[in-house]
């Protein structure tokens, strides 16, 4: 095997991929740095969930907002719902794992609050149950997944977005959601902070 022409070849497609995912939800990203960008200009904060590798993108999106992406700002309120694993261990052994994440938002999520939820390929039940739980609550989801985990976003009521990227496995998935995740925070700056130029 040539491993240069291997390199080049994997390269290209992940271009592509790239390309395609941001013209696919430019228009989403757009709408949530908006409803993110009220929901903190409301006095609410953002929570973040994320299951298996996304838990790492979701705790990355709450740092991003509690300190900057880009340029010099306030910090934002945002917590990742995951990141404490003393809490997590304590709510999976109180509540078992289906209900874990529905007890988290129960206790941590209120409006105008506004819940962005990361899944790669994933419909497991406490991804259900957490868009659920959101909806029940009048909380908004911002839901990043893909054509992997399309019946999740059947679940989303009116004032939801789902950003759907480009991928075909979860690693693919999971690079297009980290790419998409940091346009959404230069634009959430955008919408509260004005044009940075």
């Amino acid at each position: 095997m040539n491993q240069s022409s291997y390199f080049a070849d994997k390269l290209a497609q992940r271009k592509d991929i790239l390309d395609r995912s941001m013209h696919a939800v430019q228009d989403q990203l757009i709408d949530a740095a908006h409803l993110i960008g009220d929901s903190l200009l409301q006095g609410g904060k953002v929570a973040t969930l994320g299951l298996a590798g996304s838990t790492s993108i979701a705790q990355y999106l709450a740092a991003l907002l509690m300190t900057r992406f880009d340029r010099e700002r306030p910090g934002l309120p945002a917590i990742s719902l995951n990141a404490d694993s003393v809490t997590y261990s304590a709510a999976v052994s109180e509540f078992s794992q289906r209900n874990t994440w529905s007890a988290l938002i129960r206790t941590l999520v209120q409006p105008p609050d506004i819940l962005v939820l990361y899944s790669a390929n994933d419909e497991t039940p406490s991804c259900r149950e957490a868009i659920e739980t959101a909806t029940d609550r009048g909380i908004p989801v911002v839901l990043f997944n893909s054509a992997l985990s399309t019946s999740l976003g059947s679940l989303l009521c009116e004032n939801s977005i789902e950003i759907q990227v480009i991928g075909s496995v979860s690693h693919e998935i999971q690079e297009m959601h980290l790419a998409t995740t940091h346009t959404l925070c230069d634009l959430i700056d955008i919408q509260i902070f004005g044009d940075a130029s």
